[in-house]
């Protein structure tokens, strides 16, 4: 089993989070699993009913090419989101290219409570940094790991 980890923005700390075990509260790592659902592959809206606000499964908003990939009333309908959302750029995925600071700022702007987290093109601290103050809770690191450009 792979370890999952999860970077927080902050100024002042060494803030790459390990394995559960290790967490301090708030950490993603340290909550039971969840179900993460993928509005690109999501038919049916019914799946996200009681979700709302919950913290039950975790909802990937997935864009590719500027555009919202799922059902198109989901992009704009909050109040259907659970409490932790990803902000998932697939065109920056591996890319190297840095945070989409401006779909964090949109999805900021549509709901204000709950946790958003930054997915596609992280590349250094600064872009940890530049996702928490565009309203990140945290961001999902994968290529800036395998490539060395963040380290444990």
């Amino acid at each position: 089993m792979s370890q999952t980890w999860i970077w927080r923005p902050s100024a002042t700390t060494s803030n790459l989070l390990p394995p559960a075990e290790n967490c301090n509260s708030p950490c993603v790592s340290n909550d039971p699993v969840r179900a993460v659902i993928g509005s690109e592959t999501l038919e049916d809206l019914h799946l996200l009913d009681g979700a709302a606000g919950g913290q039950d499964v975790i909802l990937s908003l997935d864009f590719k090419a500027g555009a919202f990939l799922g059902p198109a009333q989901l992009a704009t309908s909050a109040e259907r989101w659970p409490r932790r959302i990803v902000a998932m750029n697939l065109d920056r995925v591996g890319s190297g290219s840095g945070p989409d600071l401006a779909l964090l700022a949109t999805l900021r702007l549509r709901r204000s409570e709950g946790e958003i987290f930054a997915a596609g093109g992280i590349r250094s601290h600064a872009d940890v940094d530049a996702a928490g103050a565009a309203g990140a809770a945290g961001v999902l690191l994968a290529s800036a790991l395998h490539d060395g450009s963040l380290t444990a």
